[in-house]
């Protein structure tokens, strides 16, 4: 495929013939084929020059207002672009082009396989030379060389109508003025410029046209295609209307002509737009990614501020419930005095009158029960009861089924007594 980018999507298409100059402006559609726009028939100013093909392209592209960049496609008569059909035969089975020229004098290129020959394109360098100059006068470039059995084929679409595109049982005739186009199916395999003899009485192309068909049929083991027209006909082409033209597939304009042009500026000027965009999405993405980090910053300096403000506010908040702690422990206490004011004197007798051998751990008092927890080396020899003297709670008795092992020996002991109608 043609490499293109947005700015080369303009090509120019130029017919050369022995007195016309047909140019045709074609651009690229989305699905990527070649329509055309505009299009002129020059007649051309003597032979073929430098002089002649400039001024025809320049009378032809005066108003389009063109690109100085856009790629030409030559359409060249056969015999300046030769369509060369070369045999597979003994000593050159590969079908290999042979000229006598020496190398560099000529351009080549293989433009189809067929199954007993093999179909080149060849031009003098000279030819070429002169090409580049006329499309340099006017600010292009060459692309391609292509024969002018491709634009009738593909460009204009006359090949044989009666014939299916792709049959390649025969071959058939293109006329093409005083040139003939030879091809199987698709493929041109032979193009040949005919004699300049009047026809003969019987209407039957001359002995020129009639050895070149004969040598195509031999070679390629196909017929000629039964009602073929290879005389002098008019191909009518200055007559020839835009919407005649069809769109034409890149695919097959590089298939079916030499490249002489490097196309690594436009693929350079591609690669080149291509950067910049995406250059300009990194830039864009970067700048995205810092704006949304210092929005990140800023939220966070906002929310640590938040935090300074509401520590000290914890910290007031977990000390006044300290206090609300004790409060409430001491306004329990302060109630349970106000309901036995000699809790503290009972409190007293407790721990004078605990034994010597025992060591009080724990004691729970209320106005109805009293109850203390001791620690006892042997719990046999420890006392069951704990007389206290107190009008209220004057015995403590022990309690042996709450009795607890302790680690470094002994047991704890549980004593307890209350007031009528409360449970030891």
């Amino acid at each position: 495929m043609i490499i293109t980018s947005r700015s080369s999507r303009d090509r120019l298409l130029v017919l050369v013939g022995e007195q016309h100059v047909t140019a045709v402006w074609v651009k690229q559609d989305w699905r990527g084929r070649w329509c055309a726009k505009q299009m002129t028939t020059v007649p051309s100013e003597g032979e073929l020059s430098v002089a002649s093909l400039a001024a025809s392209l320049r009378n032809a592209v005066d108003g389009w207002k063109l690109s100085r960049s856009v790629g030409l496609h030559w359409f060249l008569p056969p015999d300046v672009l030769a369509v060369a059909l070369v045999g597979k035969s003994t000593g050159n089975e590969s079908g290999q082009l042979v000229l006598p020229y020496a190398q560099g004098q000529t351009v080549s290129m293989q433009m189809s396989a067929q199954p007993g020959a093999n179909v080149w394109l060849w031009i003098h360098q000279a030819w070429v030379d002169m090409l580049q100059q006329a499309s340099e006068s006017i600010h292009g470039h060459i692309l391609y060389l292509h024969p002018r059995a491709v634009f009738f084929a593909h460009v204009l679409n006359r090949r044989n109508p009666s014939m299916p595109a792709a049959d390649t049982s025969a071959l058939h005739v293109v006329p093409d003025g005083r040139y003939a186009h030879v091809f199987a199916g698709e493929a041109c395999v032979r193009s040949f410029t005919q004699s300049d003899d009047p026809l003969p009485a019987d209407g039957l192309p001359g002995e020129r046209e009639q050895s070149e068909l004969s040598t195509a049929s031999t070679l390629l083991g196909l017929p000629v295609s039964p009602g073929h027209d290879a005389g002098h006909t008019d191909a009518g082409l200055d007559r020839v209307r835009l919407a005649s033209l069809s769109p034409v597939d890149g695919g097959t304009l590089h298939r079916t002509g030499i490249l002489c042009h490097s196309l690594a500026v436009v693929a350079e000027r591609r690669v080149r737009n291509l950067a910049v965009g995406l250059s300009i999405a990194v830039m864009a993405g970067v700048g995205a990614l810092f704006m949304h980090q210092q929005q990140t910053s800023e939220l966070n300096l906002e929310m640590r501020k938040e935090l300074r403000e509401l520590v000290p506010q914890a910290n007031t908040a977990r000390e006044l419930k300290t206090v609300l702690a004790q409060q409430n422990n001491f306004l329990a206490l302060a109630s349970k005095l106000n309901e036995a004011p000699n809790l503290f004197q009972i409190l007293g007798r407790v721990i004078e009158k605990t034994p010597p051998d025992t060591t009080l751990t724990g004691v729970d008092m209320s106005a109805e029960k009293i109850s203390l927890s001791a620690h006892v080396q042997n719990a046999k020899k420890a006392r069951t009861d704990i007389e206290i003297g107190d009008g209220v709670f004057n015995v403590l008795t022990a309690q042996p089924e709450m009795d607890e092992a302790s680690k470094t020996g002994g047991v704890y002991r549980t004593y307890a007594n209350a007031i009528p109608g409360g449970k030891p």
